[in-house]
């Protein structure tokens, strides 16, 4: 196929739309001419994943050269989804990775998308706050009690974060007295004008959820999460179908993840999706509109009815 024969705009189409296909075909595509290199090189650094794992270290340190070699708007165009790995359960990020990576979120002003894991020793709050402020932010993930610790007020930060629609809320009951206490946050989730769709990693109380259902004019989900797999999953969704029950609010979901980034658009399998799915069977009259509860989506092996349709459509 001779690309020069179609007009620029559908020929950028066309490698844009095989570079979205398959990133790992990005890199080929720049070759085909010094045009498809502009227009597909800020493709590589649209999601972009800081972690001290050495899974990531290549595509890292191209994003650290691309920062002090490139004009500041070239990531502020390209960079969309960012995971910022800080803690991954054993090996904490250390002092000069962060001292490269902050410098380089300065630029990103164009993120729409964050997860972020640290850990409370890290206090990575005062410097990552204004950073995430500063971006037209859609989605987060995040420890809460990391970003804005005990006792800051929260709710005079919810304008920077105006534009978000789906939060969430890592703060569970591992964590510290604090993150068990999630009622701190209901002032900052009300003040937030466009959420719609919020999950909590705790099963809350029902006059917490009632404040959070009626403080929250927008939303439209409220899902309670568990990990996939987990040993407590049963006696966890019988409790969000008992929340549910006893609120007679229909937004109340209980579901399972196999990763804390899948408050992700780009996550093709995620518990939003599955709880999509969960909402139109139950539009349709295939599943009883008063079920709150995906099952356990991730096991292959489930009998749980529920759950194998949503795997079926998954």
């Amino acid at each position: 196929m001779d690309l020069a024969r179609f007009p620029r705009e559908l020929e950028r189409a066309i490698l844009e739309a095989a570079a979205d296909s398959d990133s790992n075909f990005i890199p080929t595509l720049l070759l085909v001419a010094h045009r498809a290199h502009v227009w597909l090189e800020p493709l590589l650094y649209r999601q972009v994943h800081i972690s001290m794992n050495c899974r990531w270290k290549r595509a890292q340190d191209a994003f650290f050269r691309i920062a002090t070699t490139r004009p500041p708007s070239f990531l502020a165009k390209s960079v969309r989804v960012m995971t910022l790995e800080f803690h991954d359960g054993t090996t904490v990020a250390t002092q000069d990775l962060l001292d490269r990576v902050y410098p380089a979120l300065l630029l990103c002003t164009g993120v729409q998308e964050v997860a972020v894991n640290g850990s409370e020793e890290m206090k990575i709050g005062p410097t990552l706050l204004p950073l995430l402020s500063a971006m037209p932010l859609r989605r987060l993930g995040v420890f809460f009690e990391d970003l804005m610790p005990h006792p800051i007020p929260m709710e005079g930060h919810a304008t920077a974060f105006s534009a978000l629609t789906h939060l969430d809320v890592y703060d569970n009951e591992e964590q510290n007295i604090h993150s068990r206490d999630l009622s701190r946050i209901i002032p900052f989730l009300a003040a937030l004008p466009n959420l719609t769709h919020l999950a909590v990693n705790i099963l809350l109380d029902l006059p917490v959820v009632k404040r959070i259902l009626d403080g929250c004019s927008r939303l439209q989900i409220l899902a309670f999460l568990i990990p996939a797999l987990d040993y407590e999953l049963s006696t966890f969704m019988d409790g969000v179908q008992r929340i549910a029950e006893s609120s007679g609010d229909p937004r109340i979901f209980g579901t399972t993840y196999k990763s804390w980034t899948e408050v992700f658009s780009t996550t093709q399998f995620s518990f939003w999706r599955a709880i999509d799915i969960l909402v139109d069977q139950k539009r349709n009259g295939l599943v009883d509109r008063n079920h709150a509860s995906t099952g356990d989506i991730y096991n292959k092996d489930t009998q749980d009815a529920v759950a194998k349709q949503i795997r079926a459509l998954f």
